[in-house]
């Protein structure tokens, strides 16, 4: 393995238009304790982030499952918004007419603000804790279901935040 050795060393990745990549290491960093975490992070449309947090959610094991071979390391961060969270018609917005764009915008915000909340050290940030990284900034991705948003955004999020799904069923 390339990383065996200490210092800087570089890697080809076959198909890569980017090598060499470097990987660099302190001296006093054991390799075998460093954090690898999968995380997805492809272009897609929300609509597909959506089916895979509800995959992620199921819990289901390789083959069936299609991303993180089947690994979900920490269930608990993430917050899957289904229709039924729109149960109380907050801003007017219908639970029957909420499209599946809609929920994968709430649930990955709501994923990233719940996760917020816990004890983060320094150098740390929700991202770490999720399976699901966007690299477009959140107000571009806003901008793509802007508008199918009815009223005050805050106002929504603060009553999405009070629904749970467990076991299926949303409390």
């Amino acid at each position: 393995m390339p990383w065996e050795k200490p210092g800087r060393l570089t890697v080809d990745i076959e198909d890569s238009k980017c090598n060499p990549w470097t990987i660099g290491t302190s001296k006093k960093t054991k390799v075998d304790n460093l954090p690898w975490s999968p995380q997805v992070t492809t272009p897609m449309p929300l609509e597909a982030l959506y089916s895979l947090m509800e995959e992620q959610q199921r819990d289901l094991v390789s083959p069936e499952r299609n991303i993180l071979n089947g690994v979900n390391f920490d269930p608990g961060t993430l917050v899957v918004v289904a229709k039924n969270y729109f149960q109380s018609n907050k801003n007017g917005m219908d639970q029957s007419k909420v499209s599946d764009d809609v929920l994968g915008f709430c649930s990955l915000v709501l994923s990233y603000a719940k996760t917020a909340t816990r004890k983060l050290k320094r150098d740390q940030s929700p991202k770490l804790f999720l399976t699901f990284m966007p690299r477009t900034e959140f107000n571009t991705i806003y901008n793509m279901v802007k508008s199918k948003f009815k009223g005050d955004l805050f106002d929504l999020f603060n009553n999405l935040a009070c629904y749970t799904t467990k076991g299926g069923k949303t409390e």
